[in-house]
């Protein structure tokens, strides 16, 4: 039979990681900017990973913030996009976000002139994963 020994985790390995995705994520925006149309948009302090999805009204960015290499999902809307329903999104999330798998909106930047939602993180797989259907009462 195997033994399972635990591995040690150095306690600044935190920080490593965090450091090492700021280093490299100059290096990741330059190869999606090349290898992705359209153009992606920039966003003051961060840096963009992916892309992460589009929806009916933007497209959400997977990025890491430039201070301390933490990960954020950002929502740009499409241009098209009426502002009356970003406003409504974001007054949303800020109510209801960070319970009941909706993500927490950290705060709006400004790129290209539009409002973009700065949202928590949330790691998955599969997007289908963060689609929950919830009742309102279970929000309150």
């Amino acid at each position: 039979t195997g033994s399972s020994k635990a591995h040690k985790v150095p306690a600044n390995a935190s920080a490593q990681v965090s450091v090492a995705r700021v280093l490299n994520a100059n290096e990741a925006q330059s190869n999606l900017k090349q290898t992705t149309e359209p153009k992606v948009p920039s966003f003051d302090g961060f840096a963009v990973e992916a892309v992460e999805g589009s929806g009916g009204y933007g497209t959400v960015y997977k990025a890491v913030r430039k201070i301390d290499g933490k990960l954020f999902a950002i929502k740009y809307p499409f241009e098209k996009t009426a502002p009356k329903y970003v406003s409504n999104e974001i007054a949303m999330l800020k109510k209801y976000g960070g319970k009941h798998f909706i993500p927490k909106c950290e705060g709006v930047i400004k790129a290209s002139g539009q409002d973009c939602l700065i949202l928590e993180y949330i790691e998955h797989e599969k997007p289908e994963i963060l689609k929950k259907e919830i009742s309102i009462s279970e929000l309150c």
